[in-house]
């Protein structure tokens, strides 16, 4: 008599690995803590499983063909995120009470979604209705994450290209997976750039689904890594889609689960016990530093307190590009970066290996962080008896700029130097400085009026104007040298200016020079001013709520009236203090 054989389920059979038959789950999906299914037929030769999940063997059909993602199951070999590779932060049972102390109430108008994810599952022939949030096909998604590292991971570098792919290819459908919120923030950031209309159409539709998955999300997770990572992520579309409010909610939720689980002190003498490679420490930390470049470039142009407080921040800087994309072992030792220190003179005079380069990313983090401290001194709430405290404190900032200037190199400063992988960067770094420069002293030109705006009989005369004179000199060089590097970068390549984080300092350049307009009546300046319109009409291609509000913006203030004029010079920097729902448009 023939023996019956044993049933095999299908994550078994997709994998060509042997099964056990063991119900509910069989000792391989028990391993691997994967849903088990066994078909009524699973006992015969069945159809091969279609998918990247599946073994190469046995994938018997053209992607082209494929229309979305199936069941999916574990890969031959251990995934890069598989828990059991390396448990990151993984709660000790007796730490479970956090997640209860950590949750942070949302606002019911940004969390409205309800919906629940949906996932076809074309292997078991099972018919299920496409909503907007489903995944696109499996070409699409490849699209996507093509786009998103080809012009969007130089604004989230926290992402490694080739874990990420790997978690692509091993998602799972398992309830709180962090996998499915960054999955679906990477494609709504890389929607903006795909040619199709159908895709660019579902992008609202995936972030509010990530949304919604990162307010479900435990605050304490095995997979901590990766749910901030998809908090940058969130931010940074937040950032560009005008979405305010869910970009300072995710920032304050960012910043307080990372804090909690011991992502603010990687670097400490005494780390926290993470067990994780160093690939993916390295990957948390510059996670970190991204939500700190999100929180110092968002909040100085109206005045908001940081939410990150570098005093409760101990992450080292990272390491080279290259070393981080690399495919190989990263081990601790060849990760070794420079250490973060709150003295800024320590912090621009950091050592480096001569051999090589100091790594763009360094002189942006740095300049970030001047310029917060710059933005803390500018909107400081301290009263005027304080005086020569914020004098000295003005002076030590402008020193520490000016060092800071003389210590890089041309390679940072100058695109003719610069690799073309780097020209987005430089071009982000020398505006920030330049920006920096302006923040600083155009509270300092504000301090003490000049003759013609403040109707001084005398005024030039007066050397009492000569300080906020010199001023408001460097602010009017530092916008000009803005204009220049604009013309720079247009000579090369127009998409080096396509950067979110550009606008704010780009509408702060245009009312330095819509001031010097009005003063000298110097037609240049108007044309500068045209020139950094049509930066944000390029910038709303790709971005159109953020490049249509900053076009409006300064629209508007081309309208303003003479004595308008004469008060947005005399306020300075503190006439940024207001939200932009309060910006008056024509």
């Amino acid at each position: 008599m023939q023996s019956r054989r044993k049933p095999v389920c299908d994550a078994c059979r997709a994998r060509k690995k042997r099964c056990d038959g063991a119900r509910p789950r069989c000792e391989s999906c028990e391993k691997w803590d994967q849903p088990c299914h066994y078909s009524d037929n699973s006992w015969r030769r069945t159809e091969r499983v279609h998918g990247p999940w599946a073994a190469p063997s046995a994938r018997r059909i053209s992607t082209a063909t494929i229309t979305a993602f199936s069941p999916p199951q574990p890969s031959t070999t251990a995934d890069f995120w598989s828990p059991s590779s390396h448990p990151l932060s993984t709660p000790d049972p007796a730490n479970d009470w956090l997640n209860d102390v950590l949750s942070f109430p949302a606002s019911t108008d940004y969390w409205s979604s309800t919906d629940v994810i949906s996932w076809p599952n074309s292997l078991h022939g099972e018919s299920q209705s496409a909503e907007p949030t489903c995944l696109p096909s499996i070409p699409r998604i490849i699209e996507l994450v093509d786009l998103f590292f080809s012009h969007f991971h130089v604004f989230v570098p926290c992402l490694h290209e080739k874990s990420f792919r790997e978690t692509i290819y091993n998602f799972q459908n398992l309830p709180g997976d962090p996998s499915a919120v960054l999955v679906y923030t990477v494609l709504a950031i890389a929607a903006s750039m795909h040619s199709d209309p159908s895709t660019k159409a579902c992008q609202d539709d995936w972030f509010s689904k990530a949304k919604e998955l990162y307010k479900r999300s435990k605050k304490i997770h095995p997979k901590s890594t990766q749910l901030v990572q998809a908090a940058a992520c969130i931010m940074f579309q937040a950032m560009v889609s005008g979405d305010t409010q869910g970009l300072w909610w995710t920032m304050g939720d960012a910043w307080k689960r990372a804090c909690s689980i011991g992502f603010n002190r990687i670097d400490v003498a005494n780390p926290p016990s993470l067990t994780a490679p160093a690939r993916e420490t390295e990957e948390c930390r510059r996670a970190i530093w991204t939500i700190f470049i999100v929180d110092r470039g968002t909040n100085f142009p109206c005045g908001v307190p940081h939410a990150i407080d570098d005093r409760q921040f101990l992450v080292n800087l990272p390491i080279h590009n290259d070393l981080f994309r690399g495919t190989g072992i990263l081990t601790s030792e060849s990760a070794q970066s420079v250490p973060f220190t709150r003295s800024l003179n320590s912090l621009i005079t950091s050592k480096y290996d001569l051999d090589k380069p100091v790594p763009m990313i360094h002189h942006l983090i740095k300049a970030y962080i001047i310029m917060g401290r710059i933005a803390e001194h500018s909107f400081s709430l301290h009263p005027a008896s304080e005086a020569d405290l914020i004098d000295q404190e003005f002076n030590d900032l402008d020193a520490i700029l000016v060092r800071f200037r003389l210590s890089l190199p041309l390679t940072a400063t100058d695109l003719s130097c610069t690799s073309p992988l780097d020209y987005k960067t430089v071009v982000w770094f020398t505006a920030i400085l330049h920006g920096s420069t302006i923040l600083l002293h155009y509270r300092a030109a504000s301090s003490v009026c000049t003759g013609r705006y403040c109707g001084s009989s005398n005024g030039s005369s007066s050397e009492s104007f000569l300080p906020a004179r010199s001023s408001w000199r460097l602010c009017v060089a530092a916008a000009r040298d803005i204009i220049q590097l604009i013309k720079d970068a247009s000579r090369i390549a127009t998409n080096t200016l396509v950067n979110p984080h550009l606008s704010a300092i780009l509408c702060l350049c245009s009312r330095v020079l819509l001031i010097q307009w009005h003063y000298t009546t110097d037609r240049s300046f108007r044309n500068d001013i045209d020139l950094v319109l049509l930066v944000f009409e390029r910038m709303s291609e790709v971005f159109p709520v953020l490049g249509r509000k900053f076009c409006d913006r300064i629209r508007n203030d081309l309208h303003l009236s003479c004595k308008d004029v004469q008060t947005m010079y005399e306020s300075g920097s503190k006439e940024l203090l207001e939200q932009c729902s309060a910006w008056r448009l024509v």
